[in-house]
């Protein structure tokens, strides 16, 4: 009898602990697998994608930010709506032929990493990089194994289903498609 309440105070004090720790777990955010440097240290982020046609407010997604590049807002009032823009290349891998300055860059995953993506992209003008997965996970956005470079633009990655969305909403004939992208979901 002492042995089973002697297990009961245990599995209880046990429950409560588990309790506090998922209370104050941080499931929007995590460190990733890869390893730090200077410029492939950020913190992994889940981010809200809003999308807007002609002024009206469409579709919410969810992204995954990038090891590396800049940070998004935390509050909706800092957050900004810009035009998207599909990259020409699709997949971003050198200089596009698209006007993406001042625009949230749209890319393909593939054919090239991540880091050469966002550069092509920052060096086009783009303010944002968002990477369309081809399948509908959201991977986490590492750095190459030399990793020196100066990407400046915040790099997201969107599911394949997001970016059939974004797509639609492009080729209906809309005349301004915006997102607006949010971290901490």
């Amino acid at each position: 009898m002492a042995m089973a309440s002697s297990y009961s105070a245990i599995s209880i004090a046990f429950g409560i602990l588990l309790s506090i720790s998922i209370a104050f777990a941080d499931d929007i955010s995590h460190h990733g697998s890869a390893p730090k440097s200077p410029s492939c240290d950020n913190i992994l982020r889940l981010v809200k994608v809003k999308m807007w046609a002609d002024g009206a407010e469409g579709d919410e997604l969810g992204g995954l930010t990038a090891k590396f590049g800049g940070h998004l807002p935390t509050a909706a009032k800092n957050s900004q709506k810009l035009p998207a823009v599909f990259a020409n290349p699709l997949n971003c891998c050198s200089s596009s032929s698209s006007k993406l300055s001042g625009s949230i860059a749209l890319s393909t995953r593939g054919d090239c990493d991540f880091m050469t993506k966002a550069e092509a992209g920052q060096s086009g003008g783009a303010a944002v990089l968002l990477v369309i997965n081809d399948g509908e996970d959201l991977l986490e956005m590492s750095c190459r194994e030399k990793n020196v470079a100066n990407i400046t633009i915040p790099v997201v990655m969107i599911t394949k289903s997001g970016g059939e969305a974004i797509n639609k909403s492009m080729t209906t004939g809309k005349k301004e498609i915006g997102v607006s992208l949010l971290s901490h979901w």
